[in-house]
């Protein structure tokens, strides 16, 4: 089990590194055939900040997740070669301003930039807002629904938190949305 858990950890550092586009599937989606494609662009012995691009190859958002819940990074394939055809089309996700890879200190940068997040629990719920503070226990976020209604402030254990997203498109259109 440990040599697995490096194998992975050794395919993320690579991804970092290269820049290489990789297969990341961990334990918060809703089914195990469920995954993400991109690249790592932040990595803590905690956790990683992932770059990822959509079906066409576009930058879509940046996740933020814990390495211990990576049960499976693949390398290449049909799939990841197609895309890395059609990114050459495309221009690069920006990642000069990217936080540290840790949940708190994503929290901490979202709150500085007044940039909306959506945190996902360990339940598999999804809650976006603006992050108002954070401690060591506790995010206090001022939250709204998928269409930008207020659903006021709310307190998030960080025992909890599962992941981080950020700058993908539904925090857009929802931060488009609340103005």
């Amino acid at each position: 089990m440990k040599s697995e858990h490096n194998l992975l950890v050794r395919q993320m550092v690579n991804s970092a590194r290269d820049r290489r586009l990789i297969a990341l599937y961990n334990r918060r989606a809703d089914s195990p055939e469920t995954f993400s494609v991109g690249w790592i662009v932040g990595l803590s012995e905690e956790c990683y900040i992932f770059a990822t691009v959509d079906e066409v190859a576009r930058a879509d958002s940046y996740q933020v997740g814990y390495v211990e819940d990576v049960y499976k990074v693949v390398e290449s394939g049909d799939y990841l070669r197609a895309i890395g055809r059609m990114m050459m089309n495309h221009v690069d996700a920006e990642t000069a301003d990217i936080p540290e890879p840790s949940v708190a200190g994503t929290l901490n940068w979202a709150r500085e930039r007044h940039q909306l997040v959506s945190i996902h629990d360990r339940m598999g719920f999804v809650t976006h807002g603006h992050v108002v503070e954070t401690d060591e226990e506790a995010i206090s976020l001022h939250s709204c629904d998928k269409v930008g209604g207020d659903e006021g402030n709310l307190v998030v254990l960080i025992a909890d938190v599962f992941g981080v997203e950020f700058g993908g498109p539904m925090q857009r259109n929802v931060a488009s949305l609340i103005g």
